[in-house]
């Protein structure tokens, strides 16, 4: 019989093997079954049901749900009740007891069982002896070897991991995860040739030597209908755009989809319903992103929603280097349903706001500062010149490239949103190298654990004319993010923006991404915020961006049903290339009519918009028809016909015959309201 010992003292020596959970019952006890049960600091419930002894001992994974490394230490409460009638049984003792048997793998297995090329696949096994601390590389240091058909040899941490079920139906959205099947460490990895492979894993956990010998397992070609394209990548054809590692150009149309909810969006959208779903709004929208074109999101890794680190405030947080598995777990889904439906994510390692005492501040509620518990900082800003700050920002981006750097839907990281509102006022990031430094340290420290090699990139708000030499220009950045929020103007100042942001992106040299636009930071009246929706796609299309600016406000296209904009964008654009393309605009004072143009040796594409309905500030959606009428447009080859487009559905109006002339042609325009689109062949 083991030696029962308090339950508290134990805490303090808890060994690494898989422990036992031990209660001796009153000698008066008449139960026939008992049920033993526990409480962790998520107030998750984990019961087993046996037959009545003196003393119960039953190992931690023989619970449901099963305990893990991370929750057997965050036990609140021990207890034991009847399980006929229900009934506390008061327990003389309790206690958590390690096994002692010896060090061995279990449950080894390859996930899915048949890889492809192209889609990540796991192999995953778990440890008889359970890790102390499994996200610290000094105690947990797990490395597999992947062995191509070409003998190139790829190296990939293994990382910890639990998993879950998911119940979208408990109102309290802490409550739709339940733990499922204890811990598991997993190596991740995506193939990108058919042939013959091998894995082996070895490494070290708490001082004990890992080894697992080399095991094959053999992925078959890609068929020939979906050729694996690689990752998608900084254009080597036209540094502006963004392609696939095999060459073909991405055709990238996106929304900003950072978290299921936004306060300031009811603000604004005063006439929403809109509900907080949590992750089953990714499982609504996703097909219909799919449906309509929309093919980019970005996803936030926030306190709110996805964040690893966090203060003892919600499920899965334990402060600085426990890392939230509950949030790993969604995010693990939603790049899952990415890949079914061919969505790609840019995705935000850190919001502004957490290391900001300005603008969003959460800097209070940061795990590093040394107000709450573990935490070290005295001024946010030293998040980014800390020595320990920085070693812990390295082992937290070790653990998000290993678990994620093998998604090939994830189009970049985002290591900030908003850099320059961190700090502790609003001119900070201009008086100080810290954060330039700290990303190169961490664009470096991605580099050498994303095998891939995703970009990298960060982001300013507002508008381009808040990006700082300093910072833009390190070359760690493979390309540069900021919004087009007008501070007046109205839409005209939204135009204004985003004219600016592509000549931005032609200083720097490189691709420079809108994923904010809608509005000021505030917002706008609902009118002017739905009219910028296809105002804002379309007029970026013709610009040099690596895709359209990605809408801020992504409930208000969901539930005002805005996505025919992208789905006729979609359709026009589907067989295009813009990267040879150059753009250049021009206006018909007369007819009020402004068009963007792109032209290519053999084509012309224009998007014509009337800009009394374009720029104006009314709070309606009435507009004229613009009459049947003629311009003139410039094209330097033997065009024969035009294509009459409507932005609107994505259908072709007519198709008809014109004839070039001392590189000019005379165009006759149908009547049409709003917008038209055309393409000259």
């Amino acid at each position: 019989m083991r030696k029962s010992i308090p339950l508290l003292l134990l805490f303090a020596s808890l060994l690494l093997a898989e422990p036992v959970i031990s209660v001796r019952l009153p000698h008066d006890c008449t139960a026939q079954q008992v049920t033993v049960y526990a409480i962790d600091h998520d107030f998750v419930w984990r019961q087993a049901i046996l037959p009545a002894n003196e003393t119960i001992s039953i190992p931690a994974g023989e619970f449901q749900p099963p305990f893990t490394p991370l929750s057997i230490g965050q036990i609140q409460k021990i207890g034991a009740k009847d399980t006929e009638t229900d009934e506390e049984i008061p327990l003389l003792e309790q206690a958590v007891l390690p096994d002692t048997e010896p060090q061995q793998v279990i449950q080894a297995e390859f996930r899915p069982r048949q890889p492809k090329v192209g889609q990540p696949f796991s192999f995953q096994f778990q440890l008889k002896h359970w890790p102390e601390k499994p996200f610290l590389p000094s105690k947990t240091d797990l490395t597999a070897t992947i062995t191509t058909p070409t003998g190139e040899n790829v190296s990939l941490p293994a990382f910890y991991a639990e998993d879950f079920l998911f119940d979208p139906t408990p109102r309290e959205r802490a409550k739709t995860l339940t733990p499922y099947a204890g811990y598991v460490f997993r190596a991740t990895y995506t193939p990108v040739t058919a042939g013959k492979h091998t894995i082996a894993v070895q490494g070290t956990v708490d001082g004990e030597r890992i080894e697992i010998p080399a095991q094959e397992f053999l992925v078959p070609p890609p068929s020939s209908r979906e050729p694996y394209k690689g990752i998608i990548q900084v254009g080597k054809q036209n540094p502006l755009f963004f392609e696939y590692a095999d060459g073909t150009p991405f055709r990238g149309l996106g929304l900003n989809v950072r978290s299921p909810f936004d306060t300031r969006y009811m603000e604004v959208f005063k006439s929403s319903h809109w509900k907080d779903e949590g992750f089953a709004m990714f499982r609504r929208l996703f097909p219909k992103f799919a449906q309509n074109g929309i093919n980019v999101v970005e996803v936030w890794m926030c306190s709110w929603w996805l964040a690893l680190e966090w203060t003892h405030n919600a499920p899965g947080y334990n402060g600085i280097g426990t890392y939230n598995q509950y949030h790993a777990w969604l995010l693990d889904e939603i790049f899952r349903m990415a890949e079914k439906y061919d969505i790609y994510i840019i995705l935000v390692l850190n919001n502004h706001g957490k290391v900001s005492e300005q603008f969003d501040c959460e800097w209070p509620y940061n795990p590093y500062n040394k107000e709450n518990p573990g935490g070290y900082l005295d001024k946010c800003q030293e998040y980014f010149s800390n020595p320990r700050a920085i070693e812990d920002s390295k082992n937290i981006l070790r653990y998000i490239a290993a678990r994620w750097g093998q998604q090939p839907h994830l189009l970049a990281w985002k290591l900030f949103t908003e850099i320059d509102l961190t700090g502790p006022n609003l001119n900070w990031y201009k008086t100080t190298n810290d954060h330039v430094t700290w990303h190169k340290e961490m664009a470096h420290c991605l580099r050498q654990n994303d095998p891939m090699q995703h970009p990298i990139t960060t982001h300013w708000m507002l508008n381009y004319m808040r990006l700082n030499k300093p910072l833009a220009e390190i070359p760690e950045l493979d390309f540069l993010t900021t919004d087009i929020y007008y501070q007046s103007g109205g839409t005209k100042g939204m135009f204004d923006l985003l004219y600016g942001s592509a000549k931005a992106s032609a200083k720097w040299g490189k691709p420079l991404l809108i994923t904010e636009y809608g509005g000021s930071s505030y917002g706008d009246h609902e009118y002017n915020m739905i009219r910028q929706v296809p105002l804002g796609i379309w007029t970026g299309y013709f610009r040099k961006m690596p895709l359209p600016p990605m809408y801020w406000w992504f409930a208000a296209v969901d539930e005002f049903n805005l996505y025919n904009h992208y789905a006729a964008l979609r359709k026009f654009g589907s067989t295009e290339d813009r990267r040879p393309m150059e753009n250049s605009s021009c206006d018909y004072p007369e007819q009020r009519l402004h068009a963007e143009i792109l032209s290519a040796p053999n084509r012309l594409l224009v998007y014509l918009t009337d800009t009394d309905y374009a720029l104006s500030n009314e709070q309606s959606f009435d507009c004229r028809t613009v009459p049947e009428g003629t311009i003139t447009l410039p094209v330097k080859f033997n065009a024969t016909v035009v294509e009459f487009w409507n932005p609107e559905d994505g259908s072709i109006l007519s198709t008809e015959p014109i004839t070039v002339e001392n590189d000019e042609i005379l165009l006759q325009l149908p009547a049409f309201q709003r917008a038209i689109a055309l393409k000259i062949k």
